[in-house]
């Protein structure tokens, strides 16, 4: 039974651990309210529920180096969180002890984050916050978690408009991005925007994967394995550049519209037949996502300004921009848009992209083999129809 006595002019109250031992708590202005408190945590050791306060006086930054190598992550999710919590939430929390991380405080840190970060952003910091104190609740160094679950209320603002939206384009304009390509990057670049690959996917394209049949009988067909284990390049600052699984883990087989077919076939007779990368960089080895956005994406879709012979290289022309600021991630957003254009089924389109259909549409609808020639009927009539109006 929990039993309080006097110190100088507050009090203090024991109660029995369930070790057989004793914890205190000082600082009560009486004894009836120290009472209470000691009945309380008595009262919560008896049902379980009793959280031992000196679990909790380890600092964040003490359980954030526990808690990280604990965790099943890919190496650029790892690398991310690491970043969050290294760039804003240990200089807010790291020195606290889990028990003084309070939840105003925390809303207050989100609110200062939303003035100078992009919501996503702010999303992903919150999201690590957030994991962490959970656990640290879980693991019974604290009785709850501090970070709110993700807000469902407060007042409703404007869309942030630092927030970029996912665009679509014309394949006029994927031809003329692709014109100021060398012909390997024009390629990738017709592909992505054709089959709706990720970068990582269409830059880690390798030959063992690619089933051609430009001579089939009933016209050119063909397919892109992407594999469930290694059917992605990935970027790591420990691991360097290394195939692994496709976002959300799961493969998926990529049909090829018969000009597609044709076009791959040829190039890749130019290819020696060891090499298995289809499209490696000036190196040999896959380009990295920031190499190729600088040196050519950049420059293709934005345009460049004149510059006179200087230093050895020739003079240029200046070339107007095509689609300014355009991401290599918007032909995703350009396959979507194509075949919704074209009435396909968004369980149809949502296989080809690797997207998982939410609700009752994804769980009861499957996409059928009519699907998905209607897929590649429809890419292919865009295509010709491209052509028939260049050409004439």
């Amino acid at each position: 039974m929990a039993f309080a006595e006097r110190r100088g002019k507050k009090w203090r109250v024991r109660y029995l651990r369930p070790d057989g031992g004793y914890e205190s708590e000082s600082g009560f202005d009486t004894k009836k309210a120290a009472l209470n408190y000691g009945d309380k945590q008595e009262a919560a050791i008896r049902e379980g529920r009793w959280i031992d306060p000196a679990r909790g006086e380890i600092s964040l930054d003490k359980y954030w180096g526990d808690w990280l190598p604990a965790q099943d992550l890919a190496p650029r999710t790892a690398e991310r969180y690491s970043s969050y919590y290294r760039n804003h939430i240990q200089p807010a929390f790291g020195s606290r002890a889990l028990v003084d991380i309070e939840g105003l405080a925390v809303d207050a840190f989100e609110k200062k984050l939303a003035k100078r970060l992009a919501p996503n952003t702010v999303t992903g910091i919150m999201l690590v916050l957030r994991l962490l104190m959970a656990d640290a609740a879980h693991d019974r160094r604290i009785v709850s978690s501090p970070v709110r679950p993700r807000r469902r209320r407060g007042k409703r603002t404007a869309p942030d408009v630092r927030t970029r939206k996912g665009i679509a384009i014309e394949l006029e304009a994927v031809q003329a991005i692709r014109a100021r390509l060398p012909r390997t990057e024009a390629i990738l670049v017709l592909v992505a925007a054709f089959c709706g690959m990720r970068w990582g996917e269409v830059a880690g394209m390798r030959r063992k994967f690619l089933v051609l049949m430009p001579d089939a009988p009933g016209g050119p067909t063909g397919y892109y394995q992407i594999d469930e284990k290694i059917g992605a390049l990935h970027e790591s600052s420990e691991l360097g550049l290394y195939f692994g699984p496709p976002k959300g883990g799961k493969g998926r087989t990529v049909e090829l519209p018969p000009f597609l077919v044709e076009l791959l076939a040829v190039y890749l007779a130019t290819l020696p037949a060891s090499q298995q990368l289809l499209f490696p960089d000036r190196d040999g080895g896959p380009w990295r996502r920031s190499n190729f956005t600088r040196r050519l994406w950049r420059p293709a879709c934005d345009g460049w300004e004149a510059r006179p012979t200087v230093r050895g290289h020739a003079a240029r022309e200046a070339a107007p921009p095509i689609v300014k600021s355009l991401r290599f991630h918007d032909l995703r957003h350009t396959q979507e848009t194509w075949l919704s254009e074209d009435k396909i089924e968004k369980i149809a389109r949502d296989e080809r992209l690797g997207h998982a259909t939410a609700g009752m549409e994804g769980t009861y609808n499957h996409a059928t083999p009519k699907m998905r020639a209607d897929i590649l009927n429809v890419l292919q009539s865009r295509w010709e129809r491209y052509w028939s109006v260049v050409e004439s």
